[in-house]
């Protein structure tokens, strides 16, 4: 595997998981909760996992650190309540995010050059206003 797709895979997949954890939880509350206000403050899960979300892809350590305290406080609350394998599947992707994010050493988060490329066109500059105040 060249450099250049290992690179855009661990640009990529950390934040496609990202996605579909959110996604998940969200999913999880609003069909065992329902769609009320109540529901929404109650089941804050899915907003503290957004919020981890923005923040990674921003390229803050809270956020991609966050992925892996996430999973750490749900062992830790939940000791000893459930099967081994319900802390695998809630817990696991989790940390297995929270690493994907820690080993993306892009540049300040930016995507990979190539991609880079393609996302920043040359644009015309803006024409001056003329006499309009």
């Amino acid at each position: 595997m060249g450099k250049s797709l290992k690179n855009k895979i661990l640009y990529f997949l950390p934040r496609i998981l990202s996605i579909l954890i959110t996604l998940f939880w969200m999913t999880f509350v609003f069909f065992s909760h329902g769609f009320s206000l109540e529901a929404l403050i109650e089941s804050g899960v899915w907003a503290v996992i957004l919020v981890a979300t923005i923040l990674a892809w921003q390229g803050r350590m809270i956020g991609k650190a966050g992925f892996l305290v996430l999973g750490l406080l749900y062992l830790i609350l939940t000791k000893g309540r459930f099967d081994w394998s319900t802390y695998l599947l809630v817990s696991g992707p989790l940390f297995l995010t929270g690493i994907l994010f820690l080993l993306d050493k892009s540049k300040n988060n930016q995507p990979p050059a190539k991609l880079k490329k393609l996302a920043t066109k040359k644009q015309k500059p803006a024409k001056k206003d003329e006499g309009i105040i």
